[in-house]
């Protein structure tokens, strides 16, 4: 929305609460890239921003942040996160906590009733972690499960969670879901506008973005899927396919 508004020559100012964009779904290297790229576009960003009221007579006319700075504006958009809506849920005596608690097949702690989407909460493939994803492709990779385990259809194997954006013209796609703790590689030239990020845990790829390229995307989504063990030295030269930076079995 930012980049939209401010291609329409609006004067736009995203205040952030984080202190770098997208801080919860990708790394400092790629937020950096994004920040600057919104920048060069007449966006600015004010982070560390909490906001404590947003004042006007007939409509909002500007934002006061707890700092007690005062934002002007003419048009405000709240973005602030999803709660997921499981009250229904736990009336019906379902397991809940964050999220309606649902298998690999979107099967609730009921055996007769599924759940699929941003509202549900289940086990990662890739590392057995408790997660919440907020992305359609998510839900309709759900939706798919539910369907073949309701009609006895085999749904073969879960695919990798994946998700992408496309901002200021340049396409980010993610494949894997990235920890804070993970250890991060860069590949590629960040200036260039085209490069990889691949994140690996406890030795292995968990989660890669790549940026106005999509060339270790399709392999890295394999990579994940088996768990492959990667070479980080391999893995941060660009000239090396990813395939290529795993290490061979024992």
């Amino acid at each position: 929305m930012a980049a939209a508004a401010a291609a329409k020559g609006c004067d736009v100012t995203v205040l952030e609460f984080q202190d770098r964009v997208m801080s919860r779904v990708t790394s400092a290297s790629v937020s950096r890239f994004f920040e600057q790229l919104h920048g060069r576009n007449g966006v600015r960003f004010v982070f560390g921003a909490a906001v404590t009221a947003v004042e006007g007579s007939q409509r909002a006319e500007r934002i006061v942040t707890a700092d007690g700075s005062v934002h002007p504006a003419d048009v405000v958009l709240a973005g602030i996160g999803v709660v997921p809506n499981q009250e229904l849920a736990g009336a019906a005596g379902l397991e809940c906590r964050d999220g309606i608690h649902v298998d690999g097949d979107g099967l609730t702690s009921d055996p007769a009733i599924y759940a699929v989407g941003d509202v549900t909460r289940f086990m990662s493939t890739i590392d057995g972690a408790s997660q919440r994803l907020e992305c359609i492709q998510n839900a309709l990779a759900q939706a798919d499960r539910a369907a073949a385990h309701i009609t006895g259809e085999d749904a073969g194997e879960p695919e990798i969670p994946w998700f992408w954006t496309v901002q200021q013209g340049i396409r980010l796609q993610t494949a894997g879901v990235r920890h804070p703790e993970d250890e991060v590689i860069v590949r590629g030239a960040p200036a260039e506008g085209k490069f990889s990020v691949v994140y690996l845990r406890n030795g292995c790829l968990a989660a890669v973005d790549t940026i106005g390229s999509l060339t270790d995307f399709r392999p890295a989504k394999k990579l994940i899927a088996h768990k492959a063990r990667i070479d980080p030295l391999l893995a941060a030269d660009p000239g090396t396919r990813l395939t290529d930076a795993v290490f061979a079995a024992a």
